[in-house]
């Protein structure tokens, strides 16, 4: 009997997503996955302490009274069970809505300090215009600009290029993977990181070169992303931009109607919360990169950070890229979204798809999200990939090879003879 009370009590803490704290390691709000506080250790350890003072009266009661109060007795230990688990789940929800003892708060960099940093209560966010909203857990700074605070310092500097007079992008581009004369390069962006800690880590975790765009408004970025950059990936900024509809892209998002000092401000704090990427791509944005003023100040900014420029396509008459172009700014653009629809079968199906483009076109570029079916459609994926002859490569190695491939042609025209390595400052060019 004592067996199924605490069976019942597993089976109960497993529907209602709730750990115990000495098992819980840290994930964000998701399908369960809540900072650890004060009231879930609270709401844990009431539940334990209640089942063990009568689970003791249980047993007491096995030998010494009749079958009838002890069925009574197992009865009101399955309801206390019951109730217990959901004053646990009601603690939760109300903790995660609050500032009380976030476990691992966001390391501060620089100019940025612990008090300048909140958690906001969880949000139903999207990670993609269309796409269905999920829960989550964001955190903002308390200044707000309009109100006219300093900036940290950080924030005016952010995302400069190094010393070393590399552009930024190819200083902090991932190694380049081998790849044979003609093979079919592939690269495979996973936007939307940082926020669902545990579906982070399983991409982070990943052994295959992956380039990973992680929301400024995510926790732990700095950590995330350096463990990341250590385990061979490549790191984007994921901007929030204006979609059309009543889709949220977060907090900080680029808009159309704002001035240009409070639309700099925020491109500014959003380059600020991690370093090491090699450039940006939108977040939603199908509204914000069809209007060519806002674009164009966007831009101007990008260029002279020395950063490259991913379109993700949300809207068909995006000017990102073309204006890229014309800014001689890196760019290049989304073929193929991987799940839109959050199936198995629909994921490996577009995954094909960008496997027939890239030997079509020489590379291919697929954009997914952190969803549980992407994560489980790549590790099905990833290893077919060498008896397809097909290299999966960072980003900025299918930007080098655009831009080698123009420079190469531009010298054949003129009669020249193209040398490795020649070409690199008219492809990249300011």
């Amino acid at each position: 009997m004592i067996k199924l009370f605490f069976l019942l009590r597993a089976k109960i803490l497993d529907w209602a997503n709730i750990s115990s704290p000495e098992a819980d390691n840290g994930h964000y709000a998701a399908e369960g996955d809540i900072d650890v506080s004060l009231n879930r250790l609270m709401g844990s350890m009431l539940m334990n302490f209640l089942i063990g003072i009568f689970a003791v009266f249980y047993l007491i009661a096995y030998n010494f009274w009749p079958w009838r109060k002890q069925v009574g007795l197992a009865l009101c230990l399955i309801i206390l069970v019951f109730t217990s688990s959901m004053i646990g789940m009601f603690l939760i929800q109300t903790s995660s809505q609050s500032d009380i003892m976030v476990k691992n708060i966001p390391a501060p960099i620089a100019g940025d300090s612990q008090e300048n940093l909140t958690s906001v209560p969880i949000q139903k966010l999207a990670f993609e215009e269309g796409h269905d909203e999920q829960e989550m857990v964001v955190h903002i700074p308390r200044f707000v600009p309009s109100q006219g605070r300093n900036m940290p310092e950080n924030v005016e500097r952010a995302g400069f290029r190094p010393a070393s007079g590399q552009k930024l992008w190819q200083y902090n581009a991932a190694a380049q993977r081998p790849s044979l004369p003609g093979q079919a390069k592939i690269t495979i962006v996973i936007d939307d990181l940082g926020l669902l800690k545990d579906r982070t880590r399983k991409f982070i975790e990943m052994n295959a070169p992956l380039t990973l765009s992680f929301l400024p408004y995510a926790p732990q970025l700095p950590q995330m992303t350096k463990l990341a950059q250590k385990n061979g990936h490549e790191l984007m900024v994921h901007m929030p931009m204006e979609p059309k509809g009543n889709d949220d892209p977060g907090p900080y998002a680029l808009r159309s109607g704002l001035s240009a000092e409070e639309q700099l401000f925020r491109l500014n704090y959003n380059l600020s919360r991690f370093d090491g990427y090699v450039g940006i791509n939108n977040h939603m944005g199908s509204a914000f990169t069809e209007d060519t003023p806002a674009v164009q100040l966007l831009l101007d900014s990008i260029r002279g950070r020395g950063l490259l420029v991913l379109d993700s396509k949300t809207s068909n008459t995006s000017v990102l890229s073309r204006l890229a172009s014309q800014k001689n700014i890196p760019n290049v653009s989304r073929d193929v979204f991987l799940d839109n629809v959050q199936d198995i079968n629909y994921i490996l199906r577009q995954l094909k798809n960008a496997e027939t483009i890239a030997r079509l076109h020489g590379q291919a570029i697929a954009i997914g999200h952190p969803y549980a079916q992407t994560i489980e459609a790549l590790n099905l994926w990833l290893p077919t990939l060498k008896e397809k002859n097909i290299a999966l490569v960072p980003l900025s190695q299918i930007v080098k090879d655009k831009y080698d491939r123009k420079a190469k042609n531009k010298n054949l025209l003129a009669g020249k003879t193209f040398a490795s390595g020649e070409g690199s400052s008219v492809a990249y060019r300011e």
